[in-house]
């Protein structure tokens, strides 16, 4: 049988990219991508599960993008993780479970044989307050995480004018760990993704997942708040940089709504990709994030990124918040 890894790389040329889960949270797609060290509800459990431990409440999240990804060598292919859902998750400051579509095409090639390949992330988080009912209080600095995964992947392809076909699968695991320290008003974090992350086929060969780490902050200044950070992936001479700011200074109805704006932008090689969004938070308990981006303004085409947020709020409690997130 021929190794599955060449049949990646030749039938089906993924990209490291093709790895790589795209931002789940719009707030963080519209602030450059700069999300390690992000108060949010979508992103910590894929990226940074460290700061899961900021959370005051469980929540579920779903996201949607509007991105139609190409690959090299291939047709345009519609993807999970470019188009549709992007994100599935359940968390709480205590862990999470979620779920990310890595991939998912189905194509046709020049000789007419048709592709079908999907890779998808299923995980659970784990928190420095994990198993324990104080949340998150002033004098605890250094926070911890780590996601436990299982990958499931399907790769299927059929000639039918050669009666040729194929299909085989295969199950995988990793994991995925995060630091962080925070004294008000600052956060500083640190994550890797993929460590001993490897997929096994039915055939006995075995693929592996490229790593890649993130080394950030933020900054909460009054209404504003600022984003940095570098990104590692296979080329680490060559990092990707992530800058992005939020203002949330728009309340309507004594706080009832509030609508906080962001800006930002990615500097990878020598391209910049430019993106902006807007959040609608009502009473704590929905949030809705729109993201636009593009890399090559004015001509580019404008994607779109959306999540939605739905807080399980508990009864109001004494308990510290995190003034990053006010």
């Amino acid at each position: 049988m021929i190794h599955i890894l060449i049949l990646m790389l030749s039938l089906i040329p993924l990209p490291d990219e093709a790895f790589y889960p795209q931002v789940p949270s719009a707030r963080g797609v519209a602030m450059g991508g700069a999300i390690v060290a992000l108060p949010d509800y979508a992103t910590p459990a894929l990226y940074n599960p460290a700061m899961l431990n900021f959370l005051e409440h469980p929540y579920i999240a779903i996201g949607f993008s509007s991105k139609k990804t190409t690959i090299d060598g291939l047709q345009e292919a519609s993807s999970l993780s470019g188009r549709g859902i992007t994100f599935l998750g359940f968390a709480t400051y205590q862990g999470a479970l979620f779920w990310a579509p890595l991939f998912n095409a189905h194509y046709t090639r020049e000789d007419t044989s048709e592709v079908y390949s999907r890779f998808n992330e299923f995980g659970i988080s784990l928190t420095s307050l994990t198993g324990q009912e104080q949340k998150l209080t002033p004098d605890r600095h250094f926070l911890m995480g780590a996601n436990i995964k299982y990958f499931y992947g399907l790769i299927a392809y059929a000639n039918p004018q050669k009666s040729e076909a194929w299909i085989t699968s295969g199950h995988g695991a990793g994991f995925d760990v995060g630091v962080t320290f925070h004294y008000s008003p600052i956060i500083l974090s640190i994550a890797g993704r993929n460590l001993l992350s490897r997929v096994w086929w039915k055939n006995g060969d075995k693929s592996t997942f490229p790593i890649t780490g993130r080394i950030g902050a933020s900054f909460k200044a009054r209404t504003f708040l600022f984003a940095g950070e570098i990104e590692f992936n296979n080329d680490p001479l060559n990092p990707i940089y992530h800058i992005g700011t939020e203002w949330s200074g728009v309340h309507i109805g004594e706080d009832q709504v509030r609508i906080p704006l962001q800006l930002g932008v990615e500097v990878k090689d020598e391209n910049l990709i430019v993106s902006a969004g807007i959040t609608m938070q009502y009473s704590h308990q929905i949030l809705l994030n729109l993201a636009f981006w593009s890399d090559s303004l004015p001509t580019s085409t404008v994607h779109t990124r959306v999540t939605l947020h739905i807080v399980l709020a508990e009864e109001e409690e004494d308990v510290y918040e995190a003034p990053i997130l006010e």
